[in-house]
């Protein structure tokens, strides 16, 4: 990708089930490494200060960016801040440098009449925390929120962004002016420039970013290309935008040596994206485009051109990406684009993995497109997924484009709303098939699959529960020589494989869940799910189900073992639920979540920082 023109093609429920749950989110509080504390306000700073007390604050945050020293936090009361920034400092390998809200108050960085087009920009610079901002409001062709990046010699290394807010970054103000490849806006940007392995952009923690509401004309929202390497964006929620939600590239010239202009060796995991849309071409929730040895794990997809897409645009590769245990349903286009599709260049995917996804009811746009495009890849597996389809019946798409070479598609669960595997629609290699019969016999594809009803314990398409039903057919059908990779779960958090068998889909159904609640209760209680954000800064969502009816109480202890919060305290009946905890009262440290029904008490540990 280039960093100002590209080709586009471009909540959270993780189950953790156990006897006893204990979460040690043992994260460091902020006197943990702090030695020194800089503050900035924006009302009552003068510049001129020293910016060490509250009554001795600098007035503008570049000034903090220009003067903070190893081993501090600088503190930005609470307020609006119209400036351009660019960062001069930077921490060490075991003493970063971290810009962070004061305690309880909101930062915004807001570019509205500032004169640049970068609202935060950063190169060459290493071991930095950037926590609890608001980016927001800034319109101008090529437009950045955030922008990391370096030069040829230069390198960044060890820098994490955590509950950072980004909106309304735009190329320009309206979003139904068709833009060309030289209209951009970057609400964030990585783009890994130098031209050695040791120099690559490195260690990149992007955790809890809400990404929304932003004009992107050709590129997309958060992004990491180029020569970086060692990433992990998670918890993100990316909504609401104008092009492709999440992006990882590679082969743009990012880097001036072919063989490291790849972003590689990343994770997205637990991310929510939807309602990502282009009006001019076809945008992905989440997408890889010349990426190598990324895992695309756990995430909801919904709502926008495809869901997930894996292809390659440009000549070179995209290469050992697994896609694993996302849900991903209710997109416009299709489900999932796999493969690189320009026929004037030899971009190709190779040797990645799609497995154990529900793919449910998209392809909203009728396209004929069905769950799933095929375009150019080779030496990859489909497997132990399950695609029901939108009500026009279509299973899949493959293009007659090549090489397309030594691939298996296969242990799949088929399904149409029409229940006819007779009457089915699917296009391969400009051959129409009809029936699951004879597309499964003239292809090769699916010799172990199935065209059968999921069971899925709710199919309706505006608010779909994707889970097995005890009767599925899904149950214990994947490949029988599935392996579990290292810490894979299913997308619930629960073991992908029970008993050496491995289910189809994102689920793995777990026998628990249909023991009788008398029963049920002493031996689980109750079923916790993702608290999202973590850490609780400045709130975060506690999502739990109840197997039947009882008291819940659900408390928060601090330290001493001091109750602080009562969150729920109350009958239910059986079902699933949230509830919120907002953490703006309580000082930075560890808590205690003391959660009990029916007699079953579970203790969780966790620490929020402030």
């Amino acid at each position: 990708m280039k960093i100002e023109t590209k080709t586009t093609k471009k909540y959270f429920e993780r189950i953790f089930i156990s006897n006893v749950i204990l979460l040690g989110v043992m994260l460091m509080s902020a006197n943990t490494f702090a030695q020194t504390y800089y503050y900035v306000d924006g009302v009552n700073g003068n510049d001129a200060n020293n910016g060490t007390s509250t009554s001795s604050a600098w007035k503008t945050i570049q000034q903090s960016f220009e003067s903070a020293t190893p081993n501090s936090i600088v503190f930005i009361r609470g307020g609006t801040y119209h400036e351009n920034l660019i960062l001069e400092v930077q921490g060490t390998a075991n003493n970063p440098i971290e810009f962070r809200n004061y305690p309880h108050e909101e930062v915004i960085i807001d570019g509205t009449g500032t004169i640049e087009n970068k609202l935060i920009y950063i190169e060459n610079k290493s071991n930095l925390i950037f926590r609890n901002l608001s980016i927001q409001n800034k319109t101008g062709n090529n437009a950045t929120g955030i922008i990391l990046t370096t030069t040829a010699n230069g390198t960044a290394k060890n820098i994490s962004f955590i509950n950072l807010r980004i909106k309304n970054i735009n190329w320009n103000n309206a979003p139904n002016i068709l833009p060309t490849a030289n209209n951009n806006s970057h609400p964030f940007l990585i783009y890994g420039v130098a031209i050695t392995e040791e120099n690559a952009i490195e260690n990149i923690l992007i955790d809890s970013l809400e990404v929304s509401d932003n004009i992107n004309g050709y590129s997309e929202n958060i992004v990491i290309d180029g020569n970086v390497k060692n990433f992990n964006v998670r918890n993100c929620r990316v909504h609401d935008n104008t092009n492709i939600g999440i992006d990882i590239g590679g082969n743009y010239g990012a880097c001036a040596v072919p063989a490291l202009d790849h972003a590689r060796n990343g994770k997205i995991i637990d991310c929510t994206t939807f309602n990502n849309i282009s009006f001019y071409s076809n945008s992905a929730g989440i997408y890889v485009d010349g990426g190598h040895n990324v895992t695309i794990e756990k995430n909801r997809s919904f709502g926008n051109g495809y869901g997930i897409e894996v292809g390659c645009e440009e000549n070179g590769t995209t290469e050992n990406v697994i896609v694993r245990d996302n849900l991903i349903y209710n997109n416009l286009t299709a489900g999932m684009h796999f493969g690189g599709y320009d026929i004037q260049t030899n971009g190709q995917v190779l040797n990645s993995v799609v497995s154990n996804n529900t793919f449910f009811n998209n392809d909203l746009n009728n396209c004929s497109n069905g769950e799933l495009i095929l375009t150019q890849f080779s030496d990859c597996q489909i497997v132990n997924n399950v695609f029901y389809t939108s009500n026009q019946n279509t299973l899949l798409f493959r293009d007659v484009i090549s090489p397309q070479s030594n691939n298996t598609v296969d242990y799949n669960c088929w399904f149409t709303p029409n229940n006819d595997s007779n009457a089915i629609q699917l296009t391969f290699n400009d051959q129409t098939y009809n029936t699951f019969t004879q597309y499964r016999s003239l292809t090769g594809f699916d010799e172990h699959s199935f065209y059968a009803n999921p069971d899925l314990v709710n199919a309706n398409t505006t608010a779909p529960d994707l889970h097995l039903n005890k009767t599925s057919r899904c149950i214990n059908s994947g490949a029988a020589a599935s392996i579990a990779r290292e810490g894979e779960t299913d997308f619930d958090g629960n073991p992908r494989i029970v008993n050496s068998k491995i289910d189809m889909g994102c689920y793995e159904y777990n026998n628990l869940l249909n023991v009788p609640h008398e029963n049920k209760v002493a031996i689980l209680g109750f079923q916790l799910y993702q608290n999202y954000p973590n850490p609780f800064n400045p709130a975060t969502v506690i999502a739990y189900q109840l197997p039947g009816s009882g008291h819940v109480s659900i408390k928060v202890y601090n330290a001493l073992g001091q109750e602080v919060a009562i969150l729920v305290d109350e009958e239910k009946p059986a079902g699933r639920y949230q509830v919120e905890f907002n953490t703006t009262n309580l000082s930075s440290g560890i808590y205690f979540y003391k959660m009990r029904s029916g007699g079953f008490t579970e203790i969780k540990k966790c620490s929020f920082i402030k």
